[in-house]
């Protein structure tokens, strides 16, 4: 049995024992921990056009201007991405939420 869990930033995790020292010395430990930051810098290497990148992108850009301008070309890549139905529609609908949250006074459209 293996575990698995992602934080949005290393701040966030506890290190709690004995988890943390037991990942830090032993590769096969049950528990794996990553920071989502690393995880899409690492997909962003090899994988530039990966669907995730664009899901995150409202949660991670800070500047909304960037944000603004790049939003409508990011839908339009999930919208055609080469990913099945189902996940198409639940990347779009995570992408939609967050930029709702990032530009409160703004509609979808």
């Amino acid at each position: 049995m293996r575990g698995f869990v992602l934080f949005t930033q290393a701040a966030d995790d506890p290190a709690t024992e004995p988890w943390h020292s037991l990942m830090a010395r032993d590769a096969d430990a049950p528990l794996r921990r990553a920071y989502l930051p690393d995880v899409l810098r690492r997909l962003a290497q090899e994988a530039p056009d990966h669907p995730l990148l664009g899901v995150f992108l409202p949660y991670l850009e800070d500047d909304l201007e960037r944000l603004r301008q790049c939003a409508p070309a990011v839908y339009s890549q999930l919208r055609t991405a080469a990913i099945p139905t189902r996940a198409r529609h639940y990347c779009l609908d995570v992408f939609q939420s967050w930029l709702m949250a990032r530009f409160k006074a703004l509609s979808l459209e």
